[in-house]
Order: structure tokens, then C-alpha cells, then sequence
């Protein structure tokens, strides 16, 4: 196993969050989500819904994140990072967005979806995101 383990043997599976890599978007997790998704319910994970609220402000939250977490496939989201796929664009006579920036974007994406702790998937630049977000957060990130 290569990455980052912050786990401990007696907790909990808890969800993952997966990040596309740069010019990508979230639809690149479509093969790989029924195979993770299919290891947390062999490992027992438990999907109370992420977050906490009504459905329909489960559902605000969501599409406000650009977030493609599907019922079939419990306890994994991906997300369009800012300027990829669904989400919102910058300005083209803007700054590049930073690796930092993406990395706060994702706490607003776990506290939206109430994540204590969650393990990030990421894929070359998402990869680059999830260890800035770990340097930043790791009390939030069980593994990468």
C-alpha cells in the first residue's frame, strides 16, 4: 500500500471523496466508484447520508459543491473541482487557481457534507490537492 494512513485498526469505514486531475472532471471516477463503493459495504460502511438536515438541503448542498454522489453507490463522492466539468469557471483574464485554493474548497466540500474524517482518492492533480488538503487538515483525512 503507497499513500497516506492515518487509520487505526478499530475504526469505522468511513466515506471517500475522489478528485479528478487537471482538465479532467468527476466522470473520470465513473469505472473505479462501484469497485470502492463495493469495498466499504464488504468493510461495513454504514451511509447515513453524509449530512445532516433535510433531504432536499442535502440535495442544495450538493448540487451548490457540484457533487455527483449517487445512491448507488453509497459512501463515495466526486466533485468537479472549481473550473473543471459542471462547476463554475474563472475568469480567463484571472489568476490560474492555486493548489491551495482547491484544497479549501474541499473543507467547504466536508463541511457541507458534515465529514469528520473521510479518505481522499486522488488522481494526478487531484492527487497534488488531497496531500495539500492532509498538510492542512489531517485531522479530517483518515487515508489517501
Amino acid at each position: 500500500t503507497t499513500g497516506y494512513d492515518n487509520a487505526t485498526k478499530e475504526e469505522d469505514p468511513c466515506p471517500i471523496l475522489c478528485l479528478h486531475g487537471w482538465l479532467d472532471n468527476a466522470a473520470s471516477f465513473h469505472l473505479l466508484a462501484p469497485y470502492l463503493s463495493s469495498q466499504l459495504r464488504a468493510a461495513g460502511f454504514n451511509d447515513t447520508g453524509g449530512s445532516k438536515g433535510s433531504e432536499e438541503d442535502n440535495k442544495t448542498q450538493k448540487e451548490r459543491i457540484h457533487g455527483q454522489g449517487t445512491p448507488s453507490h453509497p459512501g463515495i463522492f466526486v466533485i468537479d473541482l472549481p473550473g473543471h466539468g459542471l462547476s463554475s469557471h474563472k475568469s480567463s483574464d484571472g489568476p490560474p487557481q492555486l493548489l491551495s485554493e482547491y484544497a479549501y474548497y474541499i473543507a467547504e466540500v466536508a463541511s457541507a457534507l458534515s465529514w469528520n474524517k473521510f479518505d481522499i482518492v486522488g488522481h494526478s492533480m487531484g492527487a497534488g490537492v488531497a496531500v495539500v488538503y492532509a498538510a492542512a487538515f489531517p485531522e479530517h483525512v483518515r487515508r489517501m
